[in-house]
């Protein structure tokens, strides 16, 4: 992959990817066979920040880690904001973006 491609993708998805990742995923891209850049256009990466509104708003229930695939997670999140005033709403309101960016980065190295 040309050098400018490499950079139109990381310009035009920089808010769904950890920018700590930037060089692991430039790296990949510049290793990338021609027939899989197709491929790189149909990722439908998560929005970070729709994700954080979903918890802001869904996240007593546990709606946002269920939505994401985590459903361990979610379903101890429901249980446990019914018995610690939830706090387990009020912690995942910090760290949900960032695990949004990791699911991000995973969808991303199994196409490249």
């Amino acid at each position: 992959m040309q050098e400018s491609q490499i950079n139109d993708f990381l310009r035009i998805n920089k808010h769904f990817l950890d920018e700590s990742k930037t060089l692991i995923i430039k790296e990949r891209l510049e290793k990338l066979d021609d027939s899989k850049i197709t491929y790189l256009s149909f990722i439908q990466f998560r929005d970070p920040k729709v994700f954080f509104a979903i918890s802001w708003f869904g996240g007593t229930l546990g709606i946002d880690r269920f939505l994401i695939g985590d459903v361990g997670m979610g379903l101890l999140k429901l249980f446990l904001n019914i018995f610690t005033l939830f706090l387990p709403y009020i912690i995942d309101l910090f760290f949900i973006q960032k695990r949004i960016r990791e699911k991000n980065f995973i969808k991303l190295l199994e196409i490249i």
